[in-house]
């Protein structure tokens, strides 16, 4: 592929998702995070009922596991080292926040997640920051910097901007995977400020993985 064409097509790419950015925003603001989909059914429904909904639900769960997995990627932290999906090895779940140093909504996302990887940090949750523009390394450090991020950023290369936009139209976007990358629900799309925000995140995190007391 021709490089000039390459770097079109990328920039294009990125321009649509800060459009998608700025309006999905504006549509997430103040709007509650959606109740994960559950196939749990009431104790009154016939046994013979719930064995045919386990079967559809462990179908179900195949077909997602199949679909609904991050690619594998070879990316770059902030310090120029390599990391790869091998990330999620060590964690029950993992934030990816896909950003951009354009989206000014995205600092928001970014500050309630400082929060929540200090909080729960030693209880299986880990965070990654995902930056989808190409500005230069020294435009990524300089955000997170300011915003004093605890938690990793990987700087976005060229041919994996076509599978991450995949999963993420707009900024800032936050997914969610185990151990093996596999999705454990829908994204969470655009911010409601820092405070609420962590409160979503919270809620999100208690729903995924429960605690046992």
């Amino acid at each position: 592929m021709n490089g000039k064409d390459n770097k079109g097509k990328i920039i294009g790419v990125l321009l649509l998702v800060a459009i998608v950015a700025i309006g999905g925003f504006f549509v997430a603001k103040g709007r509650k995070v959606e109740e994960p989909k559950t196939s749990q059914k009431d104790s009154e429904v016939s046994s013979n009922e719930n064995k045919n909904e386990e079967k559809l639900d462990k179908d179900n769960d195949s077909e997602k596991t199949e679909k609904g997995r991050m690619s594998p990627f070879k990316l770059k932290d902030m310090e120029g080292n390599e990391v790869t999906e091998e990330v999620f090895k060590d964690y029950e779940l993992t934030i990816i926040a896909a950003w951009q140093t354009t989206c000014g909504p995205c600092y928001y996302e970014l500050e309630a997640l400082n929060e929540i990887y200090e909080m729960y940090k030693d209880k299986g949750v880990n965070v990654i920051g995902l930056t989808l523009d190409e500005p230069g390394i020294e435009k990524v450090k300089e955000a997170t910097e300011e915003l004093e991020l605890k938690y990793t950023n990987l700087m976005i290369e060229e041919d994996y901007i076509y599978e991450i936009i995949k999963h993420v139209t707009g900024t800032p976007t936050a997914l969610f995977v185990d151990k093996d990358g596999n999705f454990l629900r829908e994204p969470k799309v655009g911010t409601r400020g820092v405070e609420g925000s962590v409160e979503d995140f919270k809620k999100i995190i208690e729903e995924i993985n429960p605690s046992e007391d």
